[in-house]
């Protein structure tokens, strides 16, 4: 769907509702175009647009195969912890 949508050129994608409401970035923002951006093969781009995304997909895919291979992996709650704080403070970096 994104790449024969891509989010540049199509307005059906849904809009942040934080940014809509305050007009500052959440960690998430451009998240869509970054995961586009990354089917292209535009890393450089994907980066520039949200590079928490760019940087936790690997672990979120290393994430989901374990899952389908039904891997049990307990995560430490100190490491939720501390992604919890990086995503917070990527939020405000983001913004300034």
């Amino acid at each position: 769907m994104l790449l024969l949508f891509p989010p540049e050129r199509y307005g059906f994608y849904p809009r942040c509702p934080f940014f809509e409401a305050t007009g500052l970035l959440c960690p998430g923002c451009g998240g869509t175009r970054a995961l586009a951006a990354l089917l292209r093969g535009d890393i450089v781009g994907a980066w520039r647009l949200n590079a928490l995304l760019v940087s936790l997909l690997p672990f979120a895919a290393a994430w989901g195969v374990l899952q389908l291979w039904r891997v049990e992996v307990k995560v430490p709650r100190g490491i939720w912890v501390g992604l919890g704080i990086v995503v917070g403070l990527f939020g405000i970096w983001r913004n300034f």
